[in-house]
């Protein structure tokens, strides 16, 4: 995910009109300006106040998944300041059905840097929570350790943490970060990117159900050689499942040129050979921040943006990807950054995004969405923030339920310090979308300190997460139908 500076006091000019269209198929659409989707809980913090001073906890990035039960998991990292390194835990909280969020439990070893947390949530109620765990800066070399907790189905309370992969800190900065998938058999999967002291190598584990939860089965995805960064998984309640990632030239430098993807049928299926989805000479354009979502069928789709546009790739019934299609066209100096991409079990498609334009009298981002029917194509965007508004869009985030009954976009309004969720309103073939409403307020402002996660399964089932202004509170909201 590409993220950008921001100051903590930016200008942006009440009357600047933003109707430019970021897309190449044509003027955007606008939300609509009325009518609203259901309301959302009053907001639940899960950590304690507290305030920016450094000497203090903060808790920083967060994920959160849900089933249509109404099992839910919430996971954060924790950093603090004392000490000659600091450190950082991973914590989680969980709801259960028709209850309150339980207090915060530390999943990780504290006496490592744990951080950037992944959750899921299987229909079964398994759920599974992955992080990165560094050794501190004193040791050499510095290790790193790809861990696992797990909520298994029935329990009361986590297994782990379980080491899946162990490696060292090294190659290129920001390689990406562990990700986590469970069917509805309470299968988990788990991908990540790991420096092997030469490469960056992608890698995914698979636990089957009635298995030790310490027994996982790892794969190594990319080929001998291949430098693989910021993987996605995707996977399907029958445990179909794809991940892609960015492929770069050098192992010390993250500039993709390529996007690979592998998958697989069923939960007891064996991984493909990797497959290169598109690529372009090494310099000339940046493919990265691949986004995957797989429907009921095993149709895999791959969103990633191209030097500010998107470019897109879906599987056909012989698992075969589709060449490479350009559906938002960079417009300089305008460009498309947090793209995030959900698919219900029929193919219906979502992809929200963001388009940044730091034009004079403009300096702001705005959200769109675009929709793929199931058995169609793409359709125009929609611009989501009004452009008469001062706001300032990022962190991008697309939930939709497995049975297409919920579809959601959110985003963080950096201008206004807002969490706000649009709600897409009956049918697929020409959906609307209605007036945004404002879930979470006092959100964090300045670099690098907007978090927020989204999800929505079956029956009414969603919920929506976000890190405050203080710097010491995530807080959460259920969507109410």
């Amino acid at each position: 995910m590409t993220r950008r500076n921001f100051s903590t006091c930016r200008i942006v000019s009440a009357v600047a009109l933003f109707l430019a269209s970021a897309t190449a198929l044509g003027a955007p659409q606008l939300a609509m300006a009325g009518k609203t989707g259901n309301s959302w809980s009053a907001t639940t913090a899960l950590t304690s106040s507290g305030n920016g001073d450094p000497t203090r906890g903060e808790p920083q990035e967060n994920s959160v998944g849900v089933n249509a039960g109404g099992f839910a998991v919430a996971a954060w990292d924790h950093y603090w300041y004392t000490g000659p390194y600091g450190g950082g835990s991973v914590q989680a909280s969980v709801q259960l059905p028709g209850g309150r969020w339980g207090a915060p439990i530390t999943l990780s070893d504290t006496t490592l840097y744990s951080h950037h947390p992944r959750v899921a949530v299987g229909a079964d109620s398994t759920a599974v929570a992955v992080w990165t765990a560094d050794a501190t800066p004193a040791q050499s070399p510095q290790t790193r350790a790809i861990q696992v907790s797990v909520w298994p189905a029935g329990a009361a309370g986590w297994v782990g943490p379980i080491t899946l992969d162990t490696g060292i800190v090294g190659g290129a900065p920001v390689p990406g970060y562990a990700v986590a998938a469970v069917d509805d058999n309470g299968q988990a999967t788990v991908a990540w990117t790991i420096w092997n002291g030469t490469h960056n190598t992608v890698k995914a584990a698979k636990h089957s159900a009635g298995a030790s939860w310490s027994d996982w089965t790892t794969t190594e995805l990319t080929a001998p050689g291949i430098d693989g960064f910021a993987p996605t998984l995707a996977m399907n309640g029958r445990g179909d499942a794809v991940v892609a990632w960015s492929v770069t030239p050098s192992p010390s430098y993250n500039t993709p040129n390529e996007i690979e993807a592998a998958s697989r049928s069923g939960s007891d299926g064996g991984w493909s050979a990797p497959v290169s989805i598109a690529s372009v000479p090494p310099l000339t354009t940046y493919y990265q921040n691949p986004q995957a979502a797989i429907d009921g069928q095993g149709f895999g789709t791959i969103v990633w943006t191209a030097n500010g546009g998107l470019m897109t790739s879906r599987q056909d019934s012989s698992a075969a990807w589709s060449a490479a299609e350009n559906i938002v066209s960079p417009t300089y100096p305008r460009s498309v950054y947090s793209p995030s991409l959900a698919v219900d079990a029929a193919g219906d498609t979502v992809l929200g995004y963001a388009v940044w334009d730091p034009s004079i009298n403009v300096d702001r981002g705005t959200a769109y969405v675009m929709i793929r029917p199931a058995g169609g194509t793409w359709g125009a965007a929609t611009q989501l923030t009004d452009p008469t508004l001062p706001q300032d869009v990022l962190f991008v985030r697309t939930a939709v339920s497995p049975d297409g009954s919920l579809a959601f976009v959110s985003w963080i309004d950096n201008y206004n310090s807002i969490l706000q969720v649009t709600q897409k309103g009956a049918g697929w073939s020409a959906p609307t979308w209605m007036k945004a409403q404002t879930v979470g307020k006092a959100t964090a402002v300045g670099s690098f300190a907007q978090y927020m996660s989204l999800n929505a399964a079956n029956a009414g089932s969603a919920r929506a997460m976000w890190k405050t202004q203080s710097g010491a509170v995530q807080d959460i909201s259920q969507y109410l139908p």
